[in-house]
């Protein structure tokens, strides 16, 4: 009786934690893109309450070359997916002949063993205008520390 006890609420626990999953904190990848920098890198900085998410997207190629932008969307937490739609850029270090896409991500959570990560589409127009930036796909993966810690703005 013990042990099905024990197994129950190990069960329990399980899924719990599966249903419950914060998706706050730093995740990164590379976008498939034409565009300014030869790769294409974006950090996203995830705050999350209950279904709101926020917080802010660098798109780089190094420290000294971005653009931030701050974001809003939601997470279902029952079918583990994400939807981010950037708005203001706050900051931006690129060359002149350079342009600024915003971007919309719609991503799903996913967990093997240790690493978590958010798979799926992105879509966007260049800042101010309807010419799109084509797209393409995405994947990120939950890193412990952004890359713009020390960077001043």
């Amino acid at each position: 009786m013990k042990i099905l006890l024990a197994f129950s609420f190990l069960i329990t626990a399980v899924t719990f934690q599966s249903v419950a999953q914060d998706i706050s904190g730093y995740w990164k990848g590379t976008l498939s893109m034409r565009g300014c920098f030869p790769e294409n890198n974006i950090e996203l900085q995830i705050n999350a309450k209950g279904n709101v998410v926020a917080g802010d997207s660098y798109h780089y190629q190094d420290i000294d070359n971005y653009v931030k932008k701050n974001f809003r969307g939601s997470f279902d937490r029952a079918s583990k997916k994400l939807s981010v739609q950037e708005g203001i850029v706050t900051t931006y270090h690129i060359p002149q002949r350079c342009v600024i896409c915003v971007k919309n991500f719609e991503l799903t959570y996913y967990r093997e063993g240790n690493v978590e990560t958010l798979k799926g589409y992105w879509s966007g127009n260049v800042l101010n205008t309807l010419q799109s930036c084509d797209g393409g796909s995405i994947i990120l993966t939950r890193i412990r520390e952004s890359a713009f810690k020390e960077v001043p703005e």
